[in-house]
């Protein structure tokens, strides 16, 4: 129930950006990703596959590129048939409301009350390193997804439950997909360690 409270700080935090007529501007957000899954989604509205850039360094492929989120399931809030600029708007404040909740959720999966579940919503996606990236899409698509991935290497890790090292390879997926490798990589690394120490 206190969860709501993350979703409007969230909304007046990004006031202007959801209730006026303007986007995010700063750093990549403008001049790289706006542009980029702009083209992503038109090519997905012409009903073709986006695999070329004709636009970038005289043409290169987009469905390659890690960053264009081709075949990333949360890119399908890019296709929401409303003006795109909305649509980049409702996927950017979305995956930080992810992120928050991924953080409550993990507390309360840890046993914690709801009111320190809700402290650590906001100290996750309130914190400089996650509610900054909404000028780069894919760290928060990555942030958006690890406390997800930590809930299912830790009870992959004290468990051996087969169902969450599986949660954890979609939750490394969705990362991978998302434009993060590195994230999933270091959350694969995490296990590992985790599984040694346990082993000590």
């Amino acid at each position: 129930r206190t969860f709501w409270l993350v979703v409007l700080l969230i909304g007046w935090l990004f006031a202007d950006v959801l209730f006026a007529d303007a986007n995010f501007a700063f750093r990549d957000a403008s001049h790289f990703y706006h542009p980029l899954l702009q083209a992503v989604r038109e090519s997905w509205y012409r009903g073709e596959v986006p695999l070329w850039n004709p636009w970038e360094n005289f043409g290169e492929p987009l469905a390659a590129s890690p960053t264009a989120l081709v075949f990333y399931p949360g890119s399908l809030l890019l296709l929401v048939p409303v003006p795109y600029d909305w649509a980049f708007k409702l996927f950017v404040v979305a995956h930080l409301v992810l992120a928050a909740w991924g953080a409550a959720w993990l507390a309360r999966r840890y046993g914690k009350s709801e009111s320190a579940a809700t402290l650590a919503a906001l100290a996750y996606a309130g914190s400089g390193q996650v509610l900054f990236q909404y000028c780069n899409p894919i760290y928060l698509i990555g942030a958006a997804w690890l406390p997800l991935a930590w809930a299912a290497i830790d009870r992959m890790v004290t468990t051996g439950s087969v169902r969450a090292a599986a949660a954890l390879g979609l939750a490394m997926a969705l990362i991978v997909l998302g434009g993060d490798p590195h994230l999933a990589y270091n959350a694969g690394l995490a296990a590992l360690l985790l599984i040694w120490f346990k082993r000590k």
